[in-house]
């Protein structure tokens, strides 16, 4: 169990640090309104599902921060915090930046069965106070 958690806190964090992309144009660099793309309805699908995941990442952030004692954890999870908080400003922006059209299909979206978050969030609101670090590890 200590194995899947670790797994899925790494995943998150690779996955935050590879979807942040290139860096910003500048103001000098940026295309003008006739080079820009608008974003599309998979992709608008895409970010909805990365958002609902990112959610589901930052409450088990949440959780283990309240319970978990072990500081080399607590050093990993606080590292997911950050970058995922920062992921997720950034993908609402996207959706919000795609309309309002592709921000009611994102959420018509049924996000149910994409990974077994919640019930890792289950075990680790069960877990007893002394076994917090080992369903986090």
């Amino acid at each position: 169990m200590r194995r899947s958690l670790t797994a899925v806190l790494l995943a998150a964090l690779l996955a935050a640090a590879g979807c942040a992309g290139p860096p910003a144009p500048t103001a000098a660099t940026r295309p003008g309104p006739a080079a820009e793309t608008a974003t599309s309805g998979i992709d608008a699908l895409f970010l909805a599902m990365m958002v609902a995941h990112t959610e589901q990442t930052l409450e088990l952030v949440r959780v283990g921060l309240d319970r978990g004692t072990d500081p080399e954890l607590r050093t990993l999870i606080a590292a997911v915090r950050a970058t995922e908080t920062d992921e997720l400003a950034t993908m609402r922006g996207w959706l919000r930046e795609a309309g309002p059209s592709a921000v009611a299909a994102a959420e018509r979206h049924d996000h149910s069965g994409h990974s077994d978050a919640a019930a890792g969030l289950a075990r680790l609101r069960a877990a007893p106070a002394d076994q917090v670090d080992r369903v986090l590890g």
